[in-house]
């Protein structure tokens, strides 16, 4: 439901004479109420991200129903939020997003340049990765490696490990 970076980027990509895909994940999966929550939906998403050369992430709000500030907060800010990014990571997915916490998390300690912090910021960055073909494959090289430590075969090794520490 943002339509300030819906309008700017549909604009930028008519002007870059590029084609723009909107996924609306609630319409997309509305039998889950716009949550990713299968392994088929997550490859029909994956799907739909192989079709893309460059995606753009803004935070926009979810979960207003919810009346605990800590977790809408840990929910929407950090989980969904770096979620959304690890998917498109994981496909190679090169990624124009905004400075806000559940994207910074996944890029902690890194150089990922493409962050932006204002909507002129996003539009530059998003024009570059379209007109510089060496950038986009540069950050969609990074963008695998940053994935790789949320593979399911990583993530299972991490909880066999939490797992034997209990007693």
């Amino acid at each position: 439901n943002d339509t300030e970076l819906f309008a700017a980027v549909k604009l930028l990509a008519s002007n870059l004479g590029v084609e723009f895909l909107h996924i609306d994940p609630t319409a997309r999966f509305a039998n889950t109420a716009g949550l990713v929550v299968s392994p088929q939906q997550t490859l029909e998403l994956y799907e739909q991200f192989g079709e893309m050369d460059i995606t753009v992430m803004r935070h926009a709000g979810c979960m207003d129903h919810l009346n605990c500030s800590a977790t809408r907060s840990w929910l929407c800010d950090r989980y969904k939020t770096g979620q959304r990014l690890v998917n498109a990571f994981a496909v190679g997915l090169p990624a124009v997003f905004w400075h806000q916490q559940g994207f910074l998390d996944l890029v902690a300690g890194t150089d990922y340049p493409a962050i932006a912090t204002s909507m002129d910021q996003a539009l530059h960055w998003l024009s570059e990765l379209v007109t510089n073909s060496s950038l986009r494959l540069q950050l969609r090289q990074q963008a695998l490696q940053l994935a790789e430590p949320y593979s399911l075969e990583k993530l299972s090794q991490r909880l066999a490990l939490i797992f034997a520490q209990v007693p």
